[in-house]
């Protein structure tokens, strides 16, 4: 599918359907490709609650079980911009991540990924060393603040809160410094003093509260009203014009583990599966409490929101990530989830 590039980076996203009907070889490529030329699925993820989904799916093997042997290898990062740097490298094919560097790296490499799906929603929270002080972004002025990397998602909504406040990142000339912090880090930071604050996703986030005593100053619920797409599914446009059968047959997977996270489907044994697999990869369960409250913070969905995505790439202007005659036209490929029902692609 040709990307059209457009000036203005807040225009409204366009699904394009004409032209994403015009892939009308995808199915029937993917019924009829043979076993020997089915690759080694490469996926990129965090052992993150926005990113459950792909937590759960490799802990259970369900994404190899049900492509029907093929391999689905998944590979553990801390943040977006890394994650971006390997499947623009080759190293992965499909990647859970966040808005942010989705945006970012599709204008990066002039359509060199795409967006296939929604994962989740919200999840990140803004929390407070406890003797701080601080009890709103404005208190941030002079302050450390822990991100998990410079141009990740949460980077990028604390400089955009920043700038609401009146304040700036001390790299752009503010006195707020934003500091890069490995997740499970935070928490030794924080009982060191040596952290004043964090914008984090789930779990750190509820993690910090509990276990140090971290003040909620901003949750995820009032962070842009709680709509921030934490969690996409990008493609790898190689990788999805070669292989779109793989792709919508991985979604599959994805839209039914979104299912088992939903209020009404998730249950005990969800969460103890869930649980499993983070003290797996990061060496250490979750206390039931923190679990449910990093849960609460997060919506598991499929869907894709044009508006939000837009509003993020804004948000990536002011953090001086993005050029503001950028355009993200064409970042969303709606060609894989409008296909999950269909029988042809097995």
């Amino acid at each position: 599918m040709k990307m059209t590039r457009m000036r203005a980076v807040m225009a409204t996203i366009l699904l394009l359907a004409g032209g994403l009907a015009g892939r009308s070889l995808a199915t029937g490529r993917g019924a009829s490709l043979a076993r020997a030329d089915q690759p080694t699925i490469r996926v990129g993820y965090f052992p993150n609650i926005t990113h459950a989904q792909a937590v759960l799916g490799f802990g259970a093997g369900a994404f190899t079980r049900a492509l029907a042997g093929i391999t689905v290898k998944g590979e553990v990062f801390n943040a977006g911009p890394d994650e971006l740097n390997a499947i623009f490298a080759g190293a992965i094919d499909l990647a859970y991540i966040g808005a942010g560097p989705a945006i970012n790296g599709y204008v990066r490499s002039n359509g060199g990924l795409q967006i296939v799906a929604g994962a989740a929603t919200g999840g990140s929270l803004l929390v407070a060393r406890a003797g701080s002080g601080i009890t709103s972004v404005r208190g941030l002025e002079g302050k450390r603040v822990a991100i998990p990397q410079i141009g990740n998602t949460q980077d990028i909504l604390l400089r955009a809160l920043l700038h609401d406040a009146g304040l700036g990142a001390s790299d752009q000339g503010g006195s707020v410094r934003v500091i890069a912090v490995q997740n499970p880090d935070t928490l030794s930071l924080f009982q060191k003093s040596d952290l004043d604050a964090a914008l984090v996703p789930e779990p750190w986030g509820s993690r910090l509260i509990a276990a140090v005593g971290a003040s909620v100053v901003l949750d995820s619920a009032h962070i842009y009203g709680g709509a921030t797409p934490s969690t996409v599914i990008v493609a790898s446009a190689s990788f999805l014009k070669a292989h779109p059968d793989l792709v919508v047959r991985f979604l599959r997977v994805h839209d039914q583990l979104t299912m088992r996270l939903s209020p009404g489907s998730r249950n005990g044994a969800v969460d103890a599966a869930l649980n499993a697999r983070i003290k797996a990869l990061t060496g250490k369960a979750l206390p039931a409490n923190v679990l449910a409250s990093a849960l609460a913070r997060a919506t598991f969905t499929t869907t894709i929101s044009q508006n939000a995505l837009t509003q993020f790439a804004g948000f990536s202007v002011t953090a001086g990530y993005l050029r503001k005659d950028a355009s993200i036209s064409g970042l969303i490929d709606s060609w894989p989830l409008e296909h999950l029902n269909d029988s042809s692609i097995k």
